[in-house]
């Protein structure tokens, strides 16, 4: 049986609320692999090890570009920290880095995420930098999560780097708060990714994509998705089916980001046509929408 035909040309209609709401469960889905769940241990421990009397620590987690580092993050942040006993949502401070990151955008973007009203306020970079330690040490927080830590690298110059740097350690000393840094693994240059800086505990982690050459990555990464055949509703269509499993792979490289957002394409172009059901040339189509320069040279295998 052919578990994902190919698509006959229909004329584009408006989504129904059904669909919408399917989209919407998917964009919900999440799964462990044993990978994440490693990781989600690893880094609640971390958290839950703060001495709030002492200095803090650093907690990198690195992976390439759509390999899930954020998702896994705020499964942690949101679900397993504050289910500790001890802690509660306050305690911890998730912070997004911005584009063009320097010291004084990142001061900014942390007291922003703490709802300072005088955030943007023109003063000095050392006035901003002396408010924000003071409000995270007012603050019932314990834990300060930094996503998207690429940007304190793109295009910068050392010194800028390492005025960020300093900012971080800033934040760890003076308001006793331990810090994870997310991103590309480039942010391991940081000068703070050593694993002992002046005292302060240093945790590595690389969040690796699935596998495919050996037997148990095989199965561990059609595990994944026939939990993402089962959060699409209506009838299966067979992701885990072996030859799908091995195509699927070819095109995400294993990334859950990115096979996630591969699937949920597909499924809208699918509904987009009224369909209820996705095709081969459906996930063909969202890939060459989805393809980057990483993906140039992969063969569409769908198409």
């Amino acid at each position: 049986m052919n578990m994902l035909p190919h698509a006959r040309p229909e004329n584009i209609t408006v989504i129904n609320t059904h669909q919408a709401s399917s989209l919407v469960g998917l964009g919900k889905f999440y799964s462990d692999t044993q990978q994440t769940r490693e990781i989600r241990t690893k880094l609640t421990n971390f958290a839950k090890g703060h001495d709030p009397s002492a200095k803090g620590s650093f907690f990198f987690l690195t992976g390439v570009s759509n390999v899930g580092k954020t998702t896994v993050l705020q499964q942690v942040l949101t679900h397993d920290l504050p289910a500790q006993e001890g802690w509660s949502p306050e305690n911890i401070l998730s912070v997004v880095v911005p584009r063009n990151c320097n010291t004084r955008s990142l001061t900014i973007a942390v007291l922003n995420a703490m709802s300072d009203p005088y955030a943007m306020k023109n003063v000095s970079e050392a006035k901003l930098t002396m408010r924000m330690i003071r409000m995270l040490k007012q603050s019932p927080c314990r834990l300060v999560a930094f996503d998207d830590c690429y940007h304190l690298l793109d295009g910068k110059s050392m010194a800028i780097v390492e005025g960020v740097a300093h900012c971080f350690k800033e934040i760890v000393d003076d308001a006793k708060v331990s810090i994870v840094l997310v991103g590309l693994p480039a942010i391991s240059v940081l000068p703070m990714a050593k694993e002992e800086v002046d005292g302060r505990k240093v945790k590595n982690l690389v969040l690796e994509p699935f596998g495919f050459k050996s037997k148990d990555e095989r199965m561990d990464f059609r595990f994944f998705l026939k939990r993402l055949d089962e959060a699409i509703p209506g009838e299966k269509i067979g992701l885990s089916d072996a030859a799908v499993a091995e195509k699927l792979h070819h095109l995400s490289g294993g990334r859950i980001g990115f096979l996630w957002r591969l699937i949920w394409n597909a499924l809208e172009r699918a509904y987009s046509r009224n369909n209820e059901r996705m095709t081969a040339e459906d996930i063909g189509h969202a890939f060459e929408e989805l393809r980057t320069e990483n993906e140039q040279e992969v063969d569409n295998v769908f198409l």
